[in-house]
């Protein structure tokens, strides 16, 4: 703290790679067979994510919490590789699209 307010005196913070993501279409990504899959395996389980938060939630304790922090770093890798694939004929990229399934 200093007399003109809060500064920070630490190391360099680096920021993270970014991706060109490109905004999401209102109805969802509709794109060939490699990215409908991934598609399809990130909301999976993304889905898995929300329902074990639910039911820890609900009382489900410890152990669906437990789940819900598991399939959370089942998150990455689709994401990762839906953000690496261009959109023919754009600068940007593909992402998730954070569909829940029933």
């Amino acid at each position: 703290m200093t007399d003109r307010g809060r500064t920070f005196t630490g190391a360099r913070v680096p920021f993270p790679d970014t991706r060109p993501m490109a905004r999401v279409p209102a109805p969802g990504w509709s794109r060939p067979p490699p990215v409908r899959r991934l598609l399809h395996r990130f909301d999976t389980t993304y889905t898995t994510v929300l329902t074990s938060l639910d039911a820890a939630w609900a009382g489900g304790g410890l152990r669906a919490l437990g789940a819900a922090v598991h399939a959370m770093r089942g998150l990455e890798e689709p994401a990762l590789h839906l953000t690496e694939t261009r959109i023919p004929g754009r600068r940007s990229t593909c992402g998730p699209q954070f569909h829940a399934l029933s």
